[in-house]
């Protein structure tokens, strides 16, 4: 299961496999993906800027370096397209 969670001080929203949001608030189950990789999968990256307070979600662990983020975590494994 993948869980929509929220930093309430910063209105920052954010993906995790934690069903309590790692301490945050749950807002609801988006949905599910593979802990595990699979054939046609790609691993979902989580990542943070704290000069603005900023969560990014991608399958691009290019994307989150390239925007000036820094890794937290692998989410797990979605269907690539």
């Amino acid at each position: 299961a993948i869980y929509r969670c929220l930093v309430a001080a910063y209105g920052d929203h954010f993906v995790s496999g934690d069903p309590n949001c790692e301490g945050t608030s749950f807002e609801g189950l988006i949905g599910y993906i593979s802990p595990t990789p699979r054939t046609n999968y790609r691993a979902l990256y989580r990542f943070y800027r704290s000069s603005d307070h900023d969560h990014l979600d991608t399958t691009d662990y290019q994307e989150g370096v390239n925007a000036g983020y820094s890794y937290q975590a692998l989410i797990g494994y979605v269907l690539a397209n």
